[in-house]
This record gives structure tokens, C-alpha cells and sequence, in this order.
């Protein structure tokens, strides 16, 4: 899964705290799908969670 990076894998400190709430929903969103989705092989998730 897609972060903002090393220094702050879950958030982005100039996203205003709407901003910062709306992208962290999303990127649990997708962690949720992809922890619910069965693989058979190495499988990865793509893509920026605020799409």
C-alpha cells in the first residue's frame, strides 16, 4: 500500500486536519480490501488512496 513516505507513512502534515481525516479513511478503506482479498501469488496494491 501507498504512503506519504518514511517520514510520515500514515499522513501528510500540510494536508489540513478535513484533508488529513478524508486521506487516512481512505487509506484504511483500502487496507481493508486488500487484507480481505484472497491471493495465490505475490499480489500488489497500487495506487494513491486519494483516488
Amino acid at each position: 500500500m501507498p504512503t506519504r513516505g518514511i517520514p510520515f507513512p500514515a499522513g501528510d502534515p500540510e494536508l489540513g486536519p478535513d484533508q488529513e481525516r478524508a486521506w487516512r479513511r481512505q487509506l484504511l478503506e483500502r487496507a481493508l480490501v486488500a487484507v480481505g482479498t484472497q491471493v495465490s501469488e505475490p499480489t500488489v496494491f497500487d495506487g494513491d488512496p486519494l483516488q
